[in-house]
């Protein structure tokens, strides 16, 4: 689980501290991002729902992920195939009674 803020005593954490320095908007979406984990830390529906509607989320994630050498999901990358997946998660997510 990441939590904020970071006290930077790993090197991934180190890494992640100084890729969220890079530009002050990646904090408060890699927060929001986490705020919709689910309760075991994996990125579930709904924050995947949130993350993929947005170019920006998606380059978050990934930054946040490769500084701490986690694997990239392959709805997280910028490949045709990652964006037919994704519009498909999001239509269907949307037609879900909670997604209201």
């Amino acid at each position: 689980m990441i939590e904020l803020p970071f006290t930077p005593t790993t090197p991934g954490e180190a890494m992640l501290a100084t890729y969220l320095r890079g530009k002050p908007g990646r904090l408060p979406v890699l927060q929001s991002i986490i705020d919709r984990l689910d309760p075991d830390g994996a990125v579930g529906d709904r924050a995947r729902y949130y993350i993929v509607r947005s170019n920006f989320r998606r380059a978050v994630l990934r930054g946040a992920l490769i500084a701490l050498g986690f694997t990239l999901p392959s709805w997280s990358k910028e490949t045709a195939a990652a964006a037919e997946a994704n519009a498909r998660f999001v239509a269907d997510y949307r037609q879900r009674p909670h997604a209201r």
